[in-house]
Order: C-alpha cells, then structure tokens, then sequence
C-alpha cells in the first residue's frame, strides 16, 4: 500500500513537472513570437505587396481599382511603418548611452525614495519659481530692461499699453514675454514617465512619447498616405501584358516601402539612443537637485 501511494505521488510530481515545462515552453516561445512580431509582419507585408502587383489586383484603368490599390497600400505602408518602429526601438535600447543614463536613473531614484519624497512637492514648486525667474531675468537683460522695472511696470500691461510706453518693436517683444509659462514639474514626473516638452527646463518627452508622437500623430499618418498614394498613381500607366511595366512598378513600390521602413526604424532607433537619454538626464539632474534640497532643508532644521 505504502508502494502505491509512493508510486502515485511520483506519478503526481512527474505529471506537474511537465505542466511546468510546458509552461514554460509555451512562455519561451510566445515571448519569441512577441518579440519578432514586427519582422515577421515587415516580411509579410514585403511578400503582400509583391503578390497584389504580380496579380490581377488593381493592374487597370479604373478609379475603383485605383483606389482598392491605394488603400491596400496606405495599410501596408502604415503598418510597415509601424512595426518598424518598435524594431527600431528594441536595437535603440541596446545603446550605450540609454542602458547607462537608464540604469544610473533607477539607481538615483531608488535612494531619493530611501532619503525621503515627502518634500518633492515643495521643491517642485520652488523650482519652477528658481527657473521662471531665472529665465524672465534673461530675457530681460537681451531687451535691456531692468527685471525689477520689468515686473513693476510691464509683466501686466496688454499690448496697446505697453506701445504707449515703448517704441513698437520692443513692446511686441515685452509683450512675448509677458505670455510666458511657467514650466511644469511635479514628483509624479521625477519618479515615473514625465510627458511634458519644453526647451527651458521642465522633463522633456520621453522616447516611447517621440516614437508615438511620430508614428502615430496626423503630419505622420498624412505623410505615410501620401507616400503610399504616390507609390500607386503609376498604376495607370501599366497593363496586364506588360511584364517590363509591371517590374518597373514592382522595384518602384518596393523602393517607396523600403525607404518608408528606414525612416520608421531610424525613429524607433532615436527614441532611446537619442531622445530617451536627454529625458533620463533631465530626470537625473532634477533628482540630484533635490537631495541638495533635503540636505539644505535638514541643515536649516539643525540650526534652528
């Protein structure tokens, strides 16, 4: 009895050690799938648009089968596009620059939060009033006007009331000035994905925002249908009988599709060797700056 019960308990281990391996098969080989994805897509649609020339598909005069072409062939370049983005991304990922700035991130972040966060708030806040401050007085000096004069007379006045004060010129530049915004910066965007663009201080956007916003946004989407509607207008020039024609047009498609393809990888490339690097920077430095802030902040605590 004893064997029997020994016997099933193996039976019983044996059974859920290929449940798991099995798992984990099915894990390994779907995480391969996933990750490939994009390149088995790009392959077929290589494979689509050759086969939708060299048939009987939209070869003809007509409006309809010229617009049944186009939109086969604005999905193709869209999604082409797309897909070689994400394949751009994953080779952008493996640059030295992102895996070092992305690594000392983590780093950083994971001592700011052992030092503390509960002043992050009112260091944002003090911040963005060191940087607008900073900057207004700046732009002050390239006008040659005074900061404190500035802020007393000007910072208020519309535009008509700062022409009754000053030439034309300089009160169309003051009042550029006065539309100025503050930059934003709050924990939230220090600590996770920051999605705020500005050239003046603040997180800029990161690379999965670059890549979405050039991949996704309607200049993009409008520049792929144009790319896709002029890769087809040669359709009218072709026949079923001219083989030379249909090469031609063959080599031409395929040349629009693979130049498209390159601009969507180099975007997918440049959003983390490039753009998400910059974004880690700012984050790190902001970081950095604040640990100054708690350290200056304890020091003020001591003295009192």
């Amino acid at each position: 009895m004893s064997w029997n019960i020994d016997d099933a308990v193996n039976k019983a281990e044996i059974r859920a050690d290929k449940r798991r391996e099995f798992n984990r098969q099915q894990k390994s080989f779907m995480k391969i799938i996933g990750e490939n994805m994009a390149s088995y897509v790009c392959v077929l649609i290589f494979v689509l648009l050759i086969g939708f020339i060299w048939t009987d598909v939209g070869i003809s005069f007509t409006l309809t089968s010229f617009l049944t072409d186009s939109l086969i062939s604005v999905v193709m370049f869209v999604l082409a596009d797309i897909c070689m983005a994400q394949i751009g991304s994953k080779a952008g990922k493996l640059d030295d620059d992102y895996i070092n700035n992305h690594n000392e991130y983590l780093g950083l972040r994971q001592t700011v939060r052992k030092a503390g966060i509960i002043l992050m708030d009112s260091f944002c806040d003090w911040q963005v009033e060191v940087e607008y401050e900073y900057y207004m007085k700046k732009q002050c000096k390239a006008l040659k006007i005074k900061y404190d004069e500035y802020v007393e007379l000007y910072s208020e006045k519309s535009l008509e009331e700062l022409k009754a004060l000053l030439p034309a010129a300089k009160a169309a530049k003051v009042f550029a000035l006065n539309q100025i915004k503050r930059i934003e910066l709050t924990p939230e965007m220090l600590l996770t994905d920051g999605k705020v663009k500005n050239g003046r201080g603040g997180i800029g956007i990161s690379g999965e925002e670059y890549i979405e916003k050039h991949t996704t946004g309607w200049t993009h989407v409008a520049t792929t249908v144009a790319f896709a509607i002029v890769a087809t207008v040669p359709v009218f020039t072709l026949t079923q009988d001219v083989s030379v024609g249909r090469i031609i047009y063959t080599v031409f498609k395929l040349a629009m599709m693979t130049y498209r393809m390159y601009q969507g990888y180099s975007r997918g490339a440049k959003g983390f060797n490039t753009v998400e690097p910059r974004h880690l920077q700012a984050k790190i430095r902001y970081l950095y700056l604040y640990l100054e802030y708690l350290k200056s902040e304890s020091q003020k605590d001591d003295v009192e």
